[in-house]
């Protein structure tokens, strides 16, 4: 219980979509906690099927916290600006490797 974790009780997951449905209201602490029981009834069915894997207290434990803090770093609306990051990302790549090209063309023809 810190207030980094508390914080995520007024981050929506589903950004904006409560204004077109407005029952859409998931918060990020839900999600976590969902996330965490998912992740801990995975692991524990691994540990129990599979125990050639020989999966520990330990890893049960990684796992679900890993599970519960995995959005701790999101800011409000973080997915909205996945597209605009990855359009940025890839314009910044072609402008650089047009740069790139240009120096090495020029590097030959002195």
């Amino acid at each position: 219980d810190t207030r980094i974790f508390q914080r995520m009780r007024h981050i929506k997951q589903l950004a904006m979509c409560s204004y077109v449905y407005p029952g859409a209201t998931h918060k990020r602490f839900f999600h976590s906690i969902g996330t965490c029981h998912l992740a801990y009834e995975l692991i524990k069915g691994l540990r129990h099927r599979q125990p050639e894997l020989a999966v520990t207290s330990r890893d049960i434990l990684c796992v679900t916290l890993a599970a519960l803090c995995h959005d701790l770093g999101h800011p409000c609306y973080s997915h909205m600006f996945e597209s605009f990051m990855h359009r940025l990302g890839l314009d910044r790549r072609r402008r650089a490797t047009t740069e790139a090209g240009v120096t090495e063309a020029r590097r030959f023809e002195a």
